[in-house]
């Protein structure tokens, strides 16, 4: 994985050995101890330069756990836990709402999703393949925008 940040100043780096920020200029960055104690993770950021979501493979069971890690005291907190839809391998892209409350996410060969962090609750987008019947939709999902008073 390589993410810039929201402010553009720095990237985010996933690599099988864990993860690890950078200074876009070169000046500065740090591993990032993983919060859970399961496998396979999936990295973003949150709000600003100074927090790292990381949704981790609980490890035990088939569910993923998203934590948000400050950069600058090192701490972390569970924001949710969320299943992985049919038992399958787990998930390839996610991108947290700005309220925190959803989840957008595909899972491998299991379609695309909203999450429900405060419930863990996976509402299907249309278009989920079911079988190689059936074809695949293709989402091109690029963020959240903030919606505006009484809308």
């Amino acid at each position: 994985y390589l993410l810039l940040s929201p402010a553009g100043n720095r990237l985010l780096l996933g690599t099988a050995q864990g993860l690890r920020w950078m200074a876009i200029d070169g000046r500065g960055g740090e591993d990032i101890a993983l919060p859970g104690q399961g496998h396979g993770f999936l990295p973003l950021w949150g709000n600003g330069e100074q927090e790292v979501l990381v949704a981790q493979h609980d490890g035990k069971q088939a569910l993923y756990r998203l934590y948000a890690v400050d950069l600058g005291n090192k701490q972390n907190r569970e924001l949710g836990m969320f299943a992985i839809p049919n038992n399958g391998p787990g998930w390839i892209q996610l991108s947290l709402s700005p309220d925190r409350q959803w989840l957008m996410g595909e899972a491998y060969q299991a379609g695309f999703y909203w999450i429900h962090l405060p419930t863990g609750t996976l509402v299907p987008i249309g278009g989920n393949a079911v079988g190689p019947q059936d074809r695949w939709l293709t989402i091109g999902f690029v963020g959240w925008v903030p919606r505006g008073e009484g809308q």
